[in-house]
């Protein structure tokens, strides 16, 4: 690399020099007020006579060609693009309105700064920008209609502006003072070592300011020469900004997911994409990549922008409308399957209605959903490991594995279902979730459909209280002595909460009266109202009643996998990742922690071992941890702590440091889940080996 200052316009100088700038770079977004300060900064040169003036540094590579010489810059984009505007509306103004100046040479800054006038047409400009920039900058030399909105026109109109109001003396005065202007140039030359992406990443790291997106695009591109820069960018980045609406983070974590079978922070994306490039070898052959890239992209495109009302469409459809991005990796991959003839859309159509009872339940059940975005990133892969191991099909290998995940990822069980259903106050939950519940209890197995959603947000239907949220003494008196109770258990429930297309200011009418006036109950074809209209009054055993017949509909609507499978080849060892294991029965023989291979007896032995080996790792890390409050978690203070008080078999870790030892096996490894979440040390780092028990033992 060398690194040689010089004056910019000298750098400029030559109609056989041609400035690339890559089409991985991101567009020329200097603004007035950056331009702005540049003629201020040039007009100082002058008034104060200062003989020159730093500009800053221009970093490329330059190839020697038969038509000359071609400069790939990496850095300087912004200000190289500047002084052209800024050259190429001084020569225009001075032309067009027949200036003469003692030092000003239009055809000399046209010819020796601005264009190639022997060149082919397409290489006439010396400056050659990229996207949208390029076809912005090329007609304000051909004087066609010129883009609007674009930074390149915008800034022109204000150089041209500005200097038609100098006087000829002052016009040279300023030409002068941009022959003062000094930059480092600094070569690249990847044949003697350099290395242009560490160089960019060095630059970026003191302000450029890039997406992950773009330095990830720039890591891919930045390698090649121009002609294939521009052919891989055309044919397969410029598609993947489309496929994914322009939000590249966001599927490139997904698609590192899905290969690597870890959800990095986005802010980390390039280092860890650039990590996994280079260890499979990816960078020796781009294209495969790209190709790799643009098919999951295609995937991810079918994910966000499918809408449907039935099948597998309607399902994601749903799934997006209440806001469950985190199943998008495993909706990638399923439709990878598809393509792969893993799956028929029938299956497709099955997993997809599974995938959205299980998410259902979980929001009547009251369970957060927010850590499953690791589990769906990794079933896939699970998936795909048990039918090699298993030799069952793609939807059995699913539906068993999703039975049998257990705690905080449990599928719940009609059961449990059942309990919270009938308990659930639904009102008071999210928007998009009561809308989705009664738009489904609503339309299950109907033939003529109701646009609930359109309905309600168009203000034809309401989500109504049967029994209104303020009893008057008809109210209390139809409920009975005990109205205040039952009012405050059932009123947001499933079995008071109804559709309906009446003025919301009849919503304290009697039950007789809401059922009779216009619109009302006995008017209205909804199936939701159906039970209601048969009513003749409306009590705590008619809203058990109506509950418990909108839960029989649920239970068809968002139903459990069925699923006779049992494994046979069970796996000897067992992560601390896999999050669908039943752990109930099944005894420890050994532990591996990061490389450490230890015999142990029984799992509350393993769990003392691997948090002394956490605290030893982390001291302070440990501290903070027992010190935390962790509101959404109470337990977790009943379980480690400072003191002992309170706990049934304490182990004293260190002085004043205290973990409960009288936990059962499963919440052993969710609290080490915790441990390793707040030590960020990866779950694959810890994994057990498993013995056979016997019926005594």
């Amino acid at each position: 690399m060398d690194a040689i200052q010089s004056y910019l316009l000298r750098f400029m100088e030559g109609s056989d020099k041609r400035f690339v700038i890559p089409v991985y770079q991101r567009n020329y977004d200097w603004k007035k007020e950056q331009c702005e300060t540049l003629m201020e900064d040039l007009i100082s040169i002058y008034r104060n006579n200062i003989p020159s003036h730093f500009f800053g540094s221009i970093v490329f590579v330059g190839e020697e060609l038969a038509s000359g010489t071609e400069f790939c810059i990496i850095d300087g984009q912004q200000r190289l693009t500047t002084i052209s505007l800024l050259l190429l509306a001084i020569y225009n103004y001075v032309t067009e309105n027949n200036i003469e100046t003692q030092i000003i040479n239009p055809r000399k800054i046209k010819d020796s700064y601005l264009v190639d006038e022997y060149a082919p047409d397409e290489l006439k400009l010396k400056l050659k920008l990229a996207k949208n920039d390029k076809d912005a900058y090329e007609k304000l030399f051909s004087h066609d209609t010129l883009v609007e909105n674009s930074s390149v026109t915008g800034n022109y109109n204000y150089f041209y502006t500005r200097i038609s109001h100098m006087e000829p003396a002052e016009l040279d005065k300023l030409f002068s003072a941009i022959q003062k202007l000094i930059i480092v140039k600094i070569s690249i030359n990847p044949s003697h070592g350099d290395d242009p992406q560490l160089i960019f990443e060095s630059l970026n790291s003191t302000g450029l300011g890039l997406e992950e997106a773009d330095k990830v695009r720039n890591f891919i591109l930045m390698g090649l020469n121009s002609e294939l820069q521009t052919k891989y960018y055309n044919e397969y980045w410029a598609k993947i900004e489309t496929l994914t609406s322009h939000n590249v983070s966001t599927f490139l974590r997904y698609y590192l997911a899905i290969k690597e079978q870890k959800l990095w922070q986005t802010d980390k994306l390039y280092k860890y994409f650039k990590t996994y490039v280079i260890a499979n070898n990816l960078n020796n052959d781009i294209s495969i990549l790209l190709k790799d890239l643009l098919k999951y992209a295609n995937y991810y495109n079918y994910v966000i922008n499918t809408d449907g009302i039935s099948g597998y469409k309607g399902s994601l459809t749903k799934i997006k409308m209440l806001d469950f991005s985190i199943v998008y990796p495993f909706a990638m991959e399923l439709f990878e399957a598809l393509d792969n003839n893993l799956i028929s859309e029938k299956h497709l159509d099955e997993i997809f209605l599974y995938i959205e009872s299980y998410m259902a339940r979980r929001i009547i059940c009251g369970i957060d959903s927010g850590s499953l975005n690791k589990m769906f990133a990794f079933m896939g892969k699970n998936i795909k490991d048990m039918m090699s191991k298993e030799k069952v099909s793609y939807l059995v290998a699913f539906k068993y594995i999703l039975l049998n995940k257990v705690g905080h990822y449990r599928f719940p069980r009609d059961n449990e279902f059942e309990e919270k259903f009938l308990s659930k106050d639904v009102y008071n939950t999210k928007s998009n979730y009561k809308k989705y519940f009664l738009a489904e209890l609503e339309n299950y197995d109907n033939k003529e459909k109701i646009d609930v959603y359109g309905q309600l947000d168009s203000g034809e239907l309401t989500i109504e209280h049967i029994m209104p949220q303020t009893l008057n003494e008809p109210w209390k008196n139809e409920l009975g002595e005990n109205y205040s109770k039952i009012h405050e258990e059932y009123l947001h429930t499933f079995g008071n909460l109804t559709l309906t297309g009446y003025n919301s200011k009849y919503s304290n009418l009697s039950f007789k009266e809401k059922c009779s006036i216009e619109k009302g109950f006995n008017e209205s074809r909804l199936y939701l109202n159906k039970f209601v209209s048969q009513q003749t009054c409306w009590t705590k055993d008619t809203m058990e009643e109506r509950a418990h017949v909108l839960f029989e509909r649920a239970l068809k609507i968002w139903k459990l996998p069925d699923s006779s499978f049992t494994k046979t080849n069970e796996d000897d060892w067992i992560g601390l990742d896999e999050d669908n294991i039943d752990y109930t029965g099944k005894s420890i023989c050994q532990y591996k922690f990061l490389t450490e291979l230890t015999p142990i007896s029984d799992w509350t032995s393993m769990y003392k071992d691997v948090c002394k080996s956490l605290f030893l790792l982390d001291r302070s890390s440990f501290i903070s941890f027992v010190n935390a409050d962790f509101p959404e978690n109470k337990t977790i203070k009943k379980r480690f702590n400072t003191t002992n008080t309170g706990m049934r078999n304490p182990f004293m870790v260190d002085s004043d440091v205290y973990i409960e030892l009288n936990l059962n096996t499963q919440t052993k490894i969710e609290m080490l889940r915790v441990l390793f979440a707040h030590f960020n040390i990866d779950f694959q780092d810890l994994s057990f080996k498993l013995k056979a028990t016997s019926e005594n033992e």
